[in-house]
């Protein structure tokens, strides 16, 4: 923890706004600003103190009363000087093996304390794996969830006919397809020769278990269909976002 040394006439400014938050804001006040790891920190977007805690943004009007005031204004000053002193620290914390380059710089203030804590919060992007793997009548047999949901090609792999036909095609009757996406657009990398029965076909073996699988983060994965042993596989990764709070640097004053 860094010893900041202040002034005496700027201990004296602060004591007015520090009993103020001490009895308004039991858990302090926080600023912050969102960061991207391969730009530059705009700190002119630094946001206005808020107070911490649940429901913040719906209280900030309660910093109307010392928000002019000059041992506020000297502590409003001070949180941009930490945040910018923790920048390196920020970009360490950026640096993990999920991390996805962005998050937000956040600085906490206790006025009680009188303890400014800085933080990463940064942004992961994580991955579920799952594997299905059943017969052609036990994915014949697949039940709608959603009112879109015809499985139209699903129901062919009843037919004898159906199967007979595509016995002999693909890598000897196997068909392996791999699909990818994200940004709510998604496809199926399919080869040159992909027959659109069984490209169809995979679409609805996807829509099984992961319907909606391109939105957001997205997902990938590989379906494969063996006409000789009458099973198919599925192996889907989804991907995901969740948020890590990282402490960084705390400076108290003294």
């Amino acid at each position: 923890m860094k010893k900041i040394k202040l002034t005496e006439e700027q201990k004296q400014k602060l004591v007015r706004p520090n009993a103020y938050m001490t009895a308004v804001f039991g858990d302090g006040i926080e600023w912050g600003l969102y960061v991207y790891s391969e730009e530059s920190i705009y700190y002119d977007q630094f946001e206005a103190p808020l107070p911490a805690g649940k429901n913040g943004w719906d209280r900030r009007n309660e910093i109307n009363e010392i928000e002019r005031d000059p041992g506020f204004i000297l502590i409003d000053e001070m949180a941009l000087e930490f945040a910018k002193d923790s920048e390196d620290d920020l970009y360490d914390a950026f640096d993990c093996d999920n991390c996805n380059g962005s998050g937000r710089l956040e600085v906490h203030y206790d006025s009680e304390t009188q303890i400014f804590t800085t933080f990463a919060d940064r942004y992961l992007t994580l991955s579920q794996e799952s594997e299905h793997m059943k017969t052609f009548e036990e994915w014949a047999n697949t039940q709608a969830i959603y009112p879109w949901q015809k499985f139209t090609y699903l129901k062919k792999l009843l037919d004898p006919e159906f199967i007979k036909k595509y016995k002999n095609e693909g890598e000897g009757g196997v068909f392996e397809l791999v699909y990818n996406g994200g940004g709510d657009s998604g496809q199926i990398d399919e080869p040159v020769d992909l027959p659109q029965d069984i490209e169809y076909l995979g679409y609805e073996i996807i829509d099984v278990y992961h319907s909606g699988w391109e939105n957001n983060e997205g997902a990938d994965g590989r379906i494969v269909i063996d006409f000789n042993e009458r099973t198919i596989s599925l192996y889907h990764e989804q991907y995901y976002d969740e948020s890590e709070t990282v402490e960084l640097k705390k400076y108290q004053l003294v």
